[in-house]
């Protein structure tokens, strides 16, 4: 499930950021879009940096 997750939440980054830049989104942004909440996104990723 953790890798599922993960994978979600890369496909969910990569598209907000091809539409809105890097800079305009957020982790609650990208926990939202992957359907989770913004702090869950840490459990996968140390920050914004790492998803890249």
């Amino acid at each position: 499930m953790a890798g599922l997750r993960r994978k979600l939440l890369l496909e969910a980054a990569a598209d907000l950021f091809a539409r809105q830049g890097f800079h305009a989104v957020g982790i609650d942004d990208i926990g939202a879009a992957a359907g989770v909440s913004g702090p869950a996104v840490y459990r996968h990723f140390q920050n914004k940096d790492a998803i890249l």
